[in-house]
């Protein structure tokens, strides 16, 4: 990853380029919530969330698994090498591409 120093003193991230590199994704259904329900769950604030812009954004060889096991029988379904190449997304205006 490489930052844009001089935005951060105006609270603004800014990163020129960040690439990830065989993430894996792993998404459980457990009945009617996900392992990841928690992390969505908002919390008010008060506070001025940062601007973040990011020049380009590359995902390599990315991996999903998604495992069922609100089924009767538990099942599981796995995509993979995936690749996402975006350029110029960010908070403040919306010009981006992928």
């Amino acid at each position: 990853m490489r930052l844009r120093l001089l935005p951060l003193v105006r609270g603004h991230i800014w990163v020129r380029e960040l690439i990830v590199r065989k993430p894996v994704l792993r998404i459980v259904r457990l009945g009617k919530d996900f392992n990841f329900a928690d992390l969505i769950e908002g919390s008010e604030t008060t506070q001025k969330r940062l601007d973040v812009t990011v020049d380009r954004f590359a995902l390599v060889d990315g991996t999903v698994a998604f495992e069922d096991r609100a089924l009767p029988e538990r099942r599981t379904w796995t995509s993979d090498d995936i690749q996402i190449e975006a350029h110029n997304v960010s908070t403040l205006r919306d010009d981006g591409t992928r």
